[in-house]
């Protein structure tokens, strides 16, 4: 049984996937599998993840009618055997310790179910802190995406495994449902480079009305949790995104609010996390 199971999901991104996939070949940890999924790409994704698949180096699946990448993930997770899952986006690259570091943290600490770490985004290195509130993670996603975490195989399964049902905000349900069976770490070195290009950011309207109404789907299952602030922090910023440019006074009404309330929510997590 090989101690990480790496899955990582594409479509539609043949130039991109080699990067990802040496990052992951590149890896100290040798005691690992990796599996591509393919989302029923229609490029030259499928030649890519059967030239590494012929010297061994993978495990390809191939998903004929793409259903988004949480599906895509859910099926990697069930082909998995490794005692740690570990997701990488195609367009993001991990550095060589990633593995190790977040191994030798589940190794040490049955407390803990969910370890992230630093990564770059942008040129910038974001810097989560050591040990992540609750409270913290109920105001954002403050560890970020699939691309920087690792968890147990059987802790994700204990919690309903993925939730295919979420186009956006799955990682952030993921996580919440996670820190309610054990605590949430990152390990403070950056090693993972997050891409973030102009060109796949959501930028329709139709598309950030799904965005939006995933994050608000996401809010009511853990606004029971949730202090004051941080329930009109996400009402807010919803608001705000959702309400027509044609609405002036309504949409600045809703900006204004959601600021000063951020403004007030980030001081009680600040203090949260150094209490932690």
């Amino acid at each position: 049984m090989p101690e990480v199971s790496v899955v990582i999901t594409t479509h539609n991104r043949c130039d991109r996937l080699p990067r990802a996939v040496e990052s992951v070949l590149k890896q100290s940890l040798a005691e690992r599998e990796l599996i591509v999924v393919d989302d029923a790409s229609t490029d030259a994704t499928p030649a890519v993840v059967r030239r590494y698949e012929a010297r061994g180096w993978l495990r390809g699946l191939r998903i004929e009618e793409s259903r988004g990448a949480n599906h895509a993930r859910a099926a990697g997770l069930r082909a998995a055997s490794g005692r740690y899952v570990a997701f990488l986006d195609d367009d993001d690259c991990w550095l060589p310790e990633k593995l190790a570091r977040q191994v030798q943290v589940l190794d040490s600490r049955s407390d803990v179910a969910l370890v992230g770490c630093w990564f770059l985004r942008r040129g910038q290195v974001q810097r989560p802190p050591p040990v992540v509130p609750i409270g913290a993670l109920l105001s954002e996603n403050i560890v970020g995406g699939f691309s920087m975490c690792m968890f147990r195989r059987a802790d994700v399964l204990a919690v309903g495994g993925l939730d295919e049902t979420l186009q956006s905000s799955q990682d952030w349900d993921l996580w919440l449902r996670l820190a309610e069976r054990g605590r949430v770490v990152c390990v403070p070195e950056c090693l993972v480079d997050y891409y973030l290009g102009a060109s796949d950011q959501i930028t329709k309207r139709r598309d950030r009305a799904v965005l939006y109404r995933n994050y608000l789907t996401v809010v009511k299952r853990y606004e029971h949790k949730m202090g004051f602030l941080t329930r009109e922090k996400h009402r807010y910023v919803v608001a705000y995104h959702t309400t027509p440019r044609s609405r002036l006074l309504s949409k600045g009404y809703a900006g204004a609010c959601y600021w000063v309330v951020r403004l007030l929510d980030r001081l009680v997590v600040r203090w949260a996390i150094l209490c932690a």
